[in-house]
This record gives structure tokens, C-alpha cells and sequence, in this order.
């Protein structure tokens, strides 16, 4: 597998070699975020990149989100440096998008199964909603896995 440390992904985005960034919020995403009603939620966005999850949520009153990344270099560090870092409390929620093909090192991005995603996080959390997300943008239509997992 790849070397997953801050230097490599730091050298996909000084390469704009980052062909996971659509540039805008991912559709699968933003349709959850727009069922919430609860502004006061706590939400982390791992891998967070640009951000643009991120900053959707705070425009939309969200304002307890905090973004992790490893890489330095995205834009959304440079303007939300104060909410850069959060631990998921027990019970807390993450949900997100998960590419849905065979793990390969030719990535990333990097894909997997719906098996392997259950035997790697359900040691550390409720599997609430793994499916393949219905409301992809059409290059991404099949290969993308929409989740709600709860810590435990």
C-alpha cells in the first residue's frame, strides 16, 4: 500500500493531483447534512481536504464542526484554523462517503468493499447506514458508499 504519511498527501495536493476534490460538496453528503435539524450537533469531517463539507455546514448554522486532515496545504486550513482538530465523543456520529471498488494502490483514491469497511469500523462503532449512495454525481454513480456509523 501507499505510504499514507503527511508528505505524500501534502505532495497530491502541491500536485493538484487530487482527483477525489469535485470542487464542491459531495451530493450524498450534503443531502444528509440537509436532513439535520439539529445546528448545535457536534460533526468532524475527517479528511477534510478543501473543505467544502465543512464550510457548507457552517454556512448552513452548523457552527460545532471541526475538520481533521493530515496534509497542511488545503485552502480550508488557511481560513478555519481555530476548528482544525475534535475527538468523537461516545455516541457521536460520523457519517460520510466511502469509495466502493477494489483496494488498489494505484490510488487515490483508494477503494474497498462493503465487507471491509464492516470488518475494520464495527469493532469501533454501530454500522447505523452502509449503502451505496443513491445521489452521486454521474462519474462517481455505483462507486460511492453513503454511511452513519455511531461510536460505541
Amino acid at each position: 500500500m501507499t505510504n499514507f504519511d503527511k508528505e505524500y498527501w501534502e505532495s497530491r495536493y502541491q500536485e493538484n493531483a487530487s482527483p477525489w476534490d469535485i470542487g464542491t460538496v459531495t451530493p450524498p453528503l450534503q443531502k444528509y447534512i440537509d436532513q439535520l435539524t439539529d445546528t448545535s450537533l457536534k460533526i468532524l469531517v475527517p479528511g477534510a481536504g478543501n473543505g467544502y463539507e465543512f464550510e457548507y455546514l457552517i454556512n448552513k448554522g452548523f457552527t460545532n464542526s471541526y475538520v481533521l486532515d493530515i496534509a497542511p496545504t488545503p485552502g480550508l486550513r488557511n481560513k478555519y484554523a481555530e476548528k482544525m482538530h475534535s475527538l468523537l465523543s461516545k455516541n457521536g456520529k460520523i457519517a460520510g462517503v466511502l469509495f466502493q471498488f477494489p483496494l488498489t494502490e494505484a490510488g487515490p483514491p483508494f477503494g474497498g468493499s462493503i465487507e471491509e469497511y464492516i470488518e475494520l469500523f464495527s469493532p469501533f462503532f454501530t454500522i447505523n447506514t452502509l449503502s451505496t449512495a443513491y445521489n452521486s454525481i454521474p462519474r462517481r454513480m455505483d462507486k460511492e458508499l453513503f454511511f452513519i456509523f455511531e461510536k460505541k
